[in-house]
């Protein structure tokens, strides 16, 4: 207990300055003069931290170990540097404490000078050889790192006259010249330069200064690595350039204006002006499409879509005219999937899109890798809006896709009454089949889309088609348990069998004289006796008929 309570207030001798108590302990022997407190300090840390220079020259006096370190890994001369206690520095290096010991962080004394500006105490441990490209533990940052990156100027310009390393990296791959462009910090960038650091390091992520620069917008630090000959159009890990990740159009200007490449494509195909559509940076769309070096036609690597696509999918009228007007731009590309800009617009139901695309000329038919054209993409997916717009504009309205569907056969199976009425009114054709012999009516029957088969049947459809099955569309409602629709086709075939019967019958009673022929070659019965009797439009129509076995023979042949 009493060598505790002599230890206890032997270090609160330290942190008060109690020089005399101090000295009396250690005279007495009543503690080591290395003993810790809670904390792994001993008094020399303590005091040198404080400032308390008399108590330092008593410790040192009796032989206390210079280099013990706290719990935290300080030694006395980390906080006296920290502290800017030179002349408690000047007694510990002159009694040969290691200048270059690392804290759990792996911070030296120099770095914690440095960090606080002490010039003073940095040139002492200087001209003792400390070493001044030691690294910390955690970010890999050397004493010229933190300098150019808070801006401290004063400590860059000591190192530098020094011979530091200038090009080391730390844990993310940044240089020094990193750091400084990361900040914008553009006298460092200037001292660092004149120094000749090496311009075009990449950290891990492959970025250079002048890429930090553009990404940050820092003009000024642009223009001199610019200036310096910085290599403009250097790629980072996934391919990207200073003009791709540059989100000012100010400096995108300059870059250009310094003859970078603005047809370089990223790892995923991606240009600039594809970027800046991805990043909502219009402006700098603008830009980069106005640049006569710009190619309007790369395709991306992924999806093989253009920047026009691109705008198209976006609904940008403005982009895409300006796309338009520079006549560069191929209006029909199509995607890996054979998508053109004014399917992509058909899609979107961009019709503002559409209308640009269309008054420039762009090819209403083209097909893509399934056979699809604009039309019956926007009429498979319900796009009323672009299905008018491509109608009106005179698109075909019968092509078949690579299943042998058409827009009509899409809009049928989707029950899309709406679009069917629109094609129906421009006479599309009714009865195309497709590669399994199934036909609009078919497809509407199957889903039992009553109003889209009305439709179609009063525009005179086909109701005995069968498909490659040998189904009808009869057959398929019943199938699919659809009685409404079933009832309306079933009606239907009757009332055109009942009329088949009657023109039958009528054609073999102008044979017979019964009719007038100018009445037969029209199919329309005249008003006379036999017409009266023939009004039920069955073969059981007329007595007269039905006991002459030679008309019955006859009206077989017309049914």
């Amino acid at each position: 207990m009493t060598s505790e309570l002599n230890k206890d207030a032997f270090i609160d001798a330290a942190v008060n300055g109690r020089v005399e108590i101090v000295i009396e302990s250690l005279m007495n022997n009543l503690c080591n003069v290395d003993c810790l407190d809670d904390f792994g300090r001993t008094a020399l840390i303590i005091s040198a931290s404080m400032g308390h220079k008399d108590v330092v020259d008593a410790l040192v006096a009796h032989k206390c170990n210079l280099d013990l370190q706290s719990n935290k890994g300080h030694t006395a001369l980390m906080l006296a540097a920290n502290k800017g206690n030179k002349d408690i520095i000047d007694v510990l290096i002159s009694n040969n404490c290691n200048l270059d010991l690392q804290d759990k962080n792996g911070r030296t004394a120099f770095m914690y000078a440095a960090n606080k500006d002490h010039k003073d105490i940095m040139n002492v441990l200087i001209s003792n050889n400390c070493n001044l490209d030691l690294q910390d533990k955690n970010t890999g940052g050397t004493a010229l790192m933190f300098a150019a990156h808070n801006g401290n100027k004063d400590v860059v310009d000591v190192l530098v006259a020094h011979n530091c390393n200038l090009d080391l990296q730390d844990v993310n791959g940044c240089t020094a010249f990193i750091h400084a462009a990361n900040k914008g910090n553009k006298d460092i960038v200037d001292v660092l330069i004149s120094s000749n650091c090496n311009l075009d390091m990449q950290d891990d992520n492959g970025l250079n200064a002048l890429m930090y620069a553009a990404r940050n917008g820092n003009q000024g630090v642009l223009e001199i690595l610019i200036s310096n000959k910085c290599n403009i159009d250097m790629q980072d890990v996934n391919g990207e350039t200073a003009l791709m990740i540059a989100t000012n159009k100010d400096i995108v200007d300059i870059l250009l204006a310094n003859n970078c490449n603005p047809n370089i494509q990223d790892d995923e195909g991606y240009t600039a002006l594809m970027l800046a559509f991805l990043h909502c940076h219009k402006d700098i769309a603008y830009t980069l499409i106005s640049n006569t070096s710009s190619n309007l036609n790369l395709q991306d690597h992924k999806e093989g879509r253009t920047a026009l696509m691109r705008a198209a999918y976006f609904g940008d009228k403005n982009l895409v005219t300006a796309f338009l007007r520079t006549n560069k731009c191929n209006i029909d590309l199509q995607d890996n999937e054979g998508f053109t800009a004014l399917m992509v617009a058909a899609f979107e139901n961009h019709e503002h899109i559409l209308d640009v695309l269309i008054s420039h000329k762009c090819n209403l038919d083209l097909q893509d890798n399934r056979g699809m054209t604009a039309l019956s993409l926007a009429a498979c997916f319900e796009r009323k809006d672009a299905v008018d717009m491509l109608i009106r504009n005179k698109c075909s309205l019968d092509l078949q896709d690579y299943e042998g569907e058409t827009a009509l056969s899409l809009a049928a199976g989707k029950g899309n009454k709406v679009i069917v009425d629109a094609l129906l009114a421009h006479n599309c054709k009714l009865d195309l089949q497709d590669n399994l012999g199934e036909t609009a009516l078919m497809n509407a029957a199957e889903k039992g889309h009553k109003d889209v088969v009305n439709a179609l049947i009063s525009h005179k459809c086909n109701l005995e088609l069968q498909n490659k099955k040998g189904n009808t569309a009869l057959m398929i409602a019943k199938s699919n348990n659809h009685i409404e629709v079933a009832a309306l086709i079933e009606n239907q075939l009757r009332r055109d069998r009942n009329w088949d019967h009657r023109k039958a019958l009528m054609l073999v009673l102008a044979e017979s004289n019964y009719l007038l022929p100018s009445s037969a070659a029209t199919g329309r019965v005249v008003q006379t006796p036999v017409d009266l009797e023939c009004e039920a439009a069955d073969l059981m129509y007329s007595k007269k008929v039905l006991s002459n076995m030679f008309l019955v023979q006859n009206i077989m042949r017309y049914i």
